[in-house]
């Protein structure tokens, strides 16, 4: 961690990723749960079953969430599992900022939006593994056997996409100078789109 980051130590904030048997946001299991919290300064790596009271207590000692798509996918099956509004919860898409200012990042944004993609792009320091077989997490025999290489996979995930965090909160950092208190708090700083973001440092001038 670098710069303005330094500060997001102790914070609640919780980098997390879902690894499931299947898309479909509406009936997919969970198989695995991944995350690295600011707050404990600890990755968490765990298979859902029987450890699902305590991935949602690591959930519920956190007010902030960072995913990668997440709002579309994983924010969306924790609620559902949970029976809890987990959208309501600060959620920083990352994914999202690279939509909505990705032109701001890099010359000409980015045409390729995965994560790894963004990561080699921006010569992250970090990852993701490549040729990972998901099929893997579509038979329970084979997920038990395979723990550890789920497991390496998820925390790859989970440190690529705390990298890119932490970067663009470095690269946006700047912004909150011209936004009310409000904003900052709510991350609008970062996760508002350009127009959004000029109207707001506008109304605060």
């Amino acid at each position: 961690m670098s710069n303005e980051a330094n500060e997001l130590k102790d914070r609640n904030i919780l980098v997390y990723d879902l690894e499931t048997d299947d898309l479909d946001t509406a009936t997919c299991n969970i198989v695995s749960f991944h995350a690295y919290s600011y707050k404990y300064d600890k990755y968490f790596n765990y298979l859902f079953g029987s450890n699902k009271k305590i991935i949602e207590k690591i959930l519920d000692e956190h007010d902030v969430f960072v995913t990668y798509n997440g709002d579309n996918f994983d924010t969306k099956i924790i609620s559902r599992v949970y029976n809890k509004q987990y959208n309501y919860t600060k959620p920083i898409d990352l994914l999202k900022i690279i939509q909505r200012r990705g032109t701001l990042v890099k010359y000409g944004g980015f045409k390729n939006k995965s994560l790894n993609n963004i990561a080699k792009e921006l010569e992250l320091k970090n990852k993701k593994q490549e040729g990972f077989n998901y099929d893997i997490l579509k038979d329970k025999e084979l997920v038990l056997k395979n723990v550890d290489l789920i497991f390496k996979y998820g925390q790859q995930d989970i440190e690529v996409t705390k990298e890119l965090f932490e970067y663009l909160y470095n690269y946006f950092y700047f912004y909150r100078e011209y936004l009310h208190k409000s904003d900052i708090i709510s991350w609008s700083w970062m996760m508002s789109s350009p127009g959004t973001y000029a109207y707001k440092a506008i109304c605060h001038l």
